[in-house]
Order: structure tokens, then C-alpha cells, then sequence
């Protein structure tokens, strides 16, 4: 899907949901939640949000429902703080790192965008390849713990606040291990994010990893903390030893 027809389908669907919110922003006055919101992702109205949408895997062009969605989320987010919104896809342009906010949502396989990120920020991080028959597919190794994936059980994404070395805006990572718990984390920073202010202080380097519970059941509703791997997650892994 080209970044202008993703475009023009995530504001049709971010006007149809929150068709109201512009007149509530213009309207009402500043709440404490939206002051707070917007401190957390350091955003100010007029600021430019690039959203980084993953493709299906195995099909470029094509984006999964719920992939969508995680997408719709974030834009809706964005747009309550009254951000310009910027969605493209994976492998889309080249864009630098810190000229704006950016969300960037898929694993390594389905945002190539997301591969270079993970080596390059997080390199306490690695993901495990997909392979149908390997109970380790598609796993999270994170600060020397592993989440394996149980199919319609237990599913995990990896969800990370980065700031460049060099200063400028912040790059927010959702790296699921599958559509939907790229849903259920975009959902979790809407609610949860005080609490991971509270955790980790304005403009500071946080990594963790969220357990998506039953969402064959639960969809991307139920969805909890299950590791914060900060300390481990921005650390070059020490070398295992060998031969001398």
C-alpha cells in the first residue's frame, strides 16, 4: 500500500472515530491528561508525527487489519494532540533519525525501518526468525530473557522510547510478534503512558516487553507488563567466551 493511499485510508478512518476531538481541543480547555500526554511524547501542536506502517509478511504491498488498526490508534493519539501526521510505509523514502517523532510499528521482518533500529539502539535486543515449525519463532531476547510466543495463549511485543544521541525528537518502537500485539501495545501507550512516565522520568531511555493474554479471546484488550528490560535492552551483550 503506497504512503498516500495509507494516508488518505488512516484519516478517513481517525475522522470517522474521533470526528469530535478537533472541536473538543478548539473548544474545551487544556486538560491535565492532554498536558501529560503531550510531555510524553514531547509533541506541541503543529509538530510533524511520522508513523513508520509495517507490511504483511510475505505480501510488500499489503497491510494486516490489525496492523492497520495499531496504526489508526497511534494517528488518533497524534491528532487529539494536533500533530501533523506523516504515515508511510516500510522501505518507503529515507528519513533521518530525530527531525521528528516517530513510531515506527512491525517486527524486522515486516519494517525494515524497525531491523535497522533494533541494531542500531537496541543491541541488548535481538528477534528469532519466523519459522512455522520452531517453537522459538518469532521470539523477544531482551536483556538476557526470552519470550516465546504460545499461538493464541501468550503473545509478546517489545515497546521502546528512544532518543538520539545527538538530541532531537524521540523514535517510539512497537516490535510485535504479531499484528495484533502491535494493537494492543499502540492501545497500552494511550492508558498506560503516566505510568511509564512515573517509571522512568521525562526524556529518559526505556525498554520493555508487554504479554498480550489470550488474544484469541481477548483481542488486544487484555494486555500486561510483563518484563521492564531498560537496563539491558541499550547494552552491547558482553562476548561469550571461547577459544584462546
Amino acid at each position: 500500500m503506497s504512503a498516500v493511499i495509507l494516508n488518505i485510508v488512516v484519516g478517513l478512518m481517525t475522522s470517522l472515530i474521533s470526528g469530535g476531538s478537533v472541536w473538543a481541543w478548539g473548544r474545551a480547555r487544556v486538560t491535565r491528561r492532554q498536558r501529560d500526554r503531550a510531555r510524553f511524547f514531547e509533541l506541541s501542536p503543529g509538530d510533524t508525527c511520522r508513523i513508520v506502517a509495517p507490511h504483511t509478511f510475505g505480501a510488500p504491498r499489503t497491510i494486516s487489519k490489525h496492523d492497520l488498526f495499531s496504526i489508526v490508534e497511534l494517528a488518533k493519539l497524534m491528532r487529539d494532540l494536533r500533530a501533523d501526521l506523516d504515515v508511510v510505509g516500510s522501505g518507503e523514502g529515507t528519513y533521518g533519525v530525530g527531525d521528528v517523532t516517530e513510531f515506527c510499528v512491525g517486527g524486522p521482518t515486516a519494517n525494515v525501518r524497525m531491523q535497522s533500529h533494533l541494531g542500531r539502539f537496541l543491541p541488548g535486543v535481538s528477534i528469532r526468525s519466523f519459522a512455522a515449525d520452531s517453537p522459538k519463532s518469532a521470539a523477544i531476547v531482551a536483556a538476557g530473557q526470552e519470550f516465546l510466543r504460545e499461538r493464541e495463549s501468550r503473545e509478546y511485543v517489545l515497546v521502546a522510547k528512544v532518543r538520539p544521541s545527538d538530541g532531537g525528537h524521540p523514535l517510539f518502537l512497537i516490535c510485535g510478534q504479531t499484528g495484533i500485539t502491535n494493537r494492543a501495545a499502540a492501545s497500552y501507550l494511550r492508558d498506560n503512558f503516566r505510568r511509564l512516565s512515573s517509571a522512568h522520568g521525562a526524556g529518559e531511555n526505556w525498554c520493555v516487553v508487554l504479554r498480550v493474554v489470550a488474544p484469541s479471546v481477548y483481542g488486544h484488550q487484555l494486555t500486561e507488563l510483563a518484563a521492564d528490560v531498560s537496563a539491558g535492552a541499550f547494552a552491547v551483550p558482553a562476548a561469550t567466551g571461547g577459544p584462546a
